[in-house]
């Protein structure tokens, strides 16, 4: 039986690691259920890769943000600078900007960890 390469698979390296594990995952599953003798998924080296870095917007991209804004109705044309401004100054994703709680300030200090940077 072959396996596919890994290397073939037009994937960044995150996403290929993460179907690595859930062809492992099923593996170890059907393992348990005697559905096959012998876990395929070992045979499968997941790839190494540095994760892309995210790149902030530059001053003229947030000027065409900010100008893209004065084309809202006035009560959302309030609203959106500060969104856009806690988003880019935060580092905030968009899930926590549209949907905080009083709890996460204190004493003027945003407190938002996240799973993926702590």
């Amino acid at each position: 039986m072959s396996y596919p390469n890994i290397g073939s698979w037009k994937l960044s390296p995150a996403t290929s690691r993460n179907k690595v594990e859930r062809v492992g995952d099923s593996s170890n599953s059907a393992l348990k259920g005697k559905w096959c003798s012998e876990n395929p998924a070992l045979l499968l080296k997941p790839p190494k890769g540095v994760p892309k870095q995210s790149v902030p917007f530059s001053d003229e991209e947030i000027e065409k943000i900010m100008a893209a804004v004065e084309e809202f109705d006035v009560h959302r044309r309030k609203q959106l600078p500060a969104f856009v401004l806690l988003l880019r100054y935060s580092g905030l994703r968009i899930q926590d900007v549209v949907r905080p709680t009083m709890d996460k300030i204190s004493d003027g200090n945003l407190l938002m960890p996240t799973k993926r940077r702590g």
